[in-house]
């Protein structure tokens, strides 16, 4: 191996190993709404669950078996995100072949391996147990085969295949970038189809198959389709492109791109070419969120690598200057996009138990999911601790809403997500691990005005009383139930009990059955009118 070889395989390793050191970050915090969702439903479900069950969003299968192999390793909750971990590394060196063998050079490799491996929604979900990372390993082990398979024609193909297979069954959004780098790949050799005919029948044979599993779920990922969101008008397409380049290309990424396609518009057409595919699929099958569009993020980093590649052959003389200026202000500006401002569920619970127990915490519906899971059952019980009455002579009551804007969210009777804006002034309120508006809280004995927000609890009753309660409750008003996963059935000498918070917008009184909410279990429920902080009596 002779010198220059050996440094750019010392600089592969060495840009794996960034990518590993920036992975480990967040790898042991709290699990995540999706997470738990996954490890709850899909740990002990059958391969065939697994594997026709692709309705769901949270059930990306490849990554549900990883879930469910590694969760019975008996480690911490943390190890399921083992395998997306190891595949947000190996993605790295992977882009590096994947940018040789679009450009023919190392220096463009090694820079695109760069910005993948700090390139922050990579990273991020490098430290998740979804399937985005792997879908990215799957969709690189794809392109890089494709360009192994005139030389390598067994590795190459064996690339194709496992790479179409891997991708389609993780996410069935893989359908539209296997195609897209598919065609692309076809359209550059089409004057040397006759060395590429393995890779060929590979991809015909990868085609095939997708197409077979794509018809054999249709009915699962057309009932998937309805989670994205349709594109109606220009506007909309806009915002949907501003929306996916805005939390997917930092700065440096984006120049990289840009730089490319203007330095080098002919070799850096195929990022066009996905860009318009992936639009196109967003226009006639619904968008989705921003997450889904990690592999055109990471096209983009490729093209970037190429194009910084570029703008230093363009000044040889300055060549080491201009990448040691580029370098740090490359990692500063992603470490900005980086600095996302993710929750802490483990510090969040420690900052609610040093609160006084007369202020009630309302969080995001979705949000006491994991705020529960992962502290529980010391999360159940300070939810209690929350709607305890309090003794005479204490404080009066307060709300806390965790909201920058102070809205209250939480689950119809329907399970779905709906906020509710508060007309009432708050406190803006900025603790350790969280934030929100502070109100205050006036206890009522009779029906609260038409239109008056309002907060009700129900403790600890025999779960038909309990239910019965909430019916009467939500007769006739607006009515949500808050901090849903933190108000969990408890079973006390074989005895089911419920408790709620609920909270909303006051109806007609003759509508509702106020006075039997109120009175039907005198000291198991409460009804206070949300108002200013300091208002309260």
């Amino acid at each position: 191996m002779n010198r220059r070889k050996k440094r750019f395989c010392l600089l592969i390793l060495g840009l794996t190993g960034l990518a590993a050191l920036f992975r480990l970050f967040r790898l042991d915090a709290a699990l995540e709404y999706d997470e738990i969702w996954t490890l709850e439903n899909y740990a002990s479900a059958s391969l065939k669950v697994i594997f026709t069950e692709l309705a769901l969003p949270n059930n990306h299968p490849l990554n549900s078996l990883a879930v469910k192999l590694t969760a019975f390793s008996g480690g911490a909750p943390q190890w399921i995100r083992l395998v997306p971990f190891l595949a947000g590394v190996l993605a790295v060196p992977l882009a590096g072949a994947a940018a040789f063998g679009l450009w023919k050079r190392r220096s463009a490799a090694l820079w695109s391996m760069f910005f993948v491996a700090v390139l922050p929604q990579a990273v991020f979900y490098s430290q998740q147990a979804r399937g985005y990372s792997l879908q990215l390993f799957f969709l690189l082990v794809f392109t890089a085969g494709l360009f192994a398979a005139r030389r390598r024609p067994v590795a190459g193909c064996a690339g194709i295949l496992l790479g179409a297979a891997g991708a389609m069954l993780t996410l069935p959004t893989s359908a539209f970038y296997l195609a897209a780098i598919g065609s692309a790949g076809l359209y550059r050799c089409r004057k040397d189809y006759r060395n590429r005919l393995p890779a060929a029948f590979s991809l015909a044979a990868a085609g095939a198959g997708s197409l077979i599993w794509v018809l054999v779920n249709l009915k699962s990922f057309e009932a998937n389709r309805s989670w994205g969101s349709p594109i109606d008008s220009f506007g909309d397409l806009f915002s949907f492109l501003i929306d996916t380049a805005g939390q997917n290309l930092p700065y440096p990424v984006l120049f990289g791109a840009l730089t490319a396609l203007l330095l080098g518009f002919r070799r850096s057409r195929p990022l066009l070419w996905l860009w318009g595919c992936l639009t196109v699929s967003a226009v006639a099958f619904n968008a989705g969120p921003p997450r889904t569009y990690l592999p055109l993020a990471a096209a983009t980093a490729l093209t970037a690598g190429y194009g910084i590649d570029l703008l230093l052959r363009r000044f040889p003389g300055g060549r080491k200057y201009l990448a040691a200026c580029f370098v740090p202000a490359a990692l500063a500006a992603l470490a900005a996009a980086y600095r996302q401002p993710y929750p802490d569920w483990y510090a969040i619970h420690r900052t609610i138990r040093e609160l006084p127990p007369e202020i009630t915490v309302v969080f995001p519906a979705n949000d006491s999911n994991p705020l529960a899971w992962n502290n529980a059952p010391e999360s159940y019980r300070e939810q209690l601790r929350r709607i305890a009455p309090l003794p005479p002579g204490h404080a009066e009551r307060k709300l806390l809403v965790v909201s920058r804007d102070g809205s209250m969210t939480g689950s119809t009777s329907s399970g779905a997500e709906t906020k509710i804006p508060l007309s009432v002034p708050g406190i803006p309120v900025e603790l350790d691990a969280m934030h929100g508006m502070l109100y205050g809280l006036e206890e009522l004995d009779g029906p609260p005005a038409t239109g008056t927000p309002f907060l009700a609890f129900i403790r600890p009753l025999p779960e038909p009383e309990a239910k019965k309660l909430l019916r009467i409750l939500s007769a006739g008003q607006e009515c949500l139930f808050l901090n849903f996963w933190l108000c969990t059935p408890v079973t006390e000498n074989d005895i089911l009990y419920r408790y709620y918070l609920a909270g909303g917008i006051a109806g007609e009184p003759e509508k509702t059955g106020w006075d039997a909410f109120l009175h039907e279990k005198p000291g198991a429920t409460a009804l206070y009118r949300i108002v200013p902080a300091g208002k309260s009596r």
